[in-house]
């Protein structure tokens, strides 16, 4: 029966790829529900590609690649976009082309993923997904910001006056394009939500981590998928560099 869905994996890494092609046409178009919705899916797709690969034991060389190369398209030249769009909403300049330091630097991240027998239960580095949920956190605050909302909520208010200043601020979008970029390959030890035994002794910092991000979305709404990524890598760094 596994021979006859060997092809499931692939096709569905594809949609991955089909997914974030979308979104970059969306943005462009200044659709950017739509953007969202397909990040969604080139998410859900990447998720899954992996794991039913395992449970049908159809990995293969191919596949390993084939989901590089999509991801590449729907986590690294999608961000890029994003950012290289906001830039130039706000002003044209040739040192807005900076912005595709983070393509350039998934494909050495994802190069690097694909032969590093570190990364099983544990990242080195940013993941290119969540580098991508990040960089599309800025589309979120257009998308659901409310400042009749935002005025009255202290969480809100700051959340507003930080946004603001990135997304409506060239220098700003271009330094978080050159520090995403510098995540990607840093040598840090990033969580993980893979463990080799789902037991409450080995998955507490797991634990601890979705705990954290249940609260921050409860105050923010909307608008937590940047705080909780801020969390996620806050919190890797206390469990691997101070509590072990």
């Amino acid at each position: 029966m596994r021979r006859y869905f060997s092809w499931l994996p692939n096709f569905i890494t594809l949609i991955n790829l089909f997914s974030g092609s979308c979104a970059i046409v969306e943005l462009f178009n200044e659709r950017y529900n739509n953007v969202i919705l397909f990040v969604i899916i080139s998410l859900i797709a990447d998720f899954l590609d992996g794991l039913i690969a395992r449970a049908l034991k159809a990995q293969s060389i191919i596949g390993k690649d084939l989901d590089s190369l999509a991801d590449l398209i729907s986590f690294g030249l999608l961000p890029s976009f994003i950012l290289y769009h906001l830039a130039e909403q706000q002003e044209y300049s040739l040192w807005n082309y900076l912005c595709f330091s983070v393509v350039i630097f998934s494909a050495l991240r994802l190069a690097r993923f694909n032969h590093d027998t570190r990364q099983t239960y544990h990242f080195v580095g940013l993941p290119t997904p969540a580098n991508a949920l990040l960089t599309s956190s800025l589309l979120l605050f257009l998308i659901f910001e409310q400042p009749e909302i935002s005025e009255h909520n202290i969480f809100l208010k700051w959340n507003s006056i930080i946004f603001s200043n990135i997304i409506y601020s060239t220098k700003m979008l271009r330094v978080w394009a050159l520090l995403s970029s510098l995540f990607l390959i840093l040598p840090v030890n990033l969580l993980s939500l893979k463990a080799p035994k789902y037991k409450i002794s080995e998955i507490k910092h797991q634990l601890i981590f979705i705990t954290g991000s249940i609260l921050i979305f409860i105050l923010f709404g909307h608008m937590s998928v940047f705080w909780i990524m801020i969390w996620y890598l806050i919190w890797s760094i206390i469990w691997y560099y101070i509590i072990l």
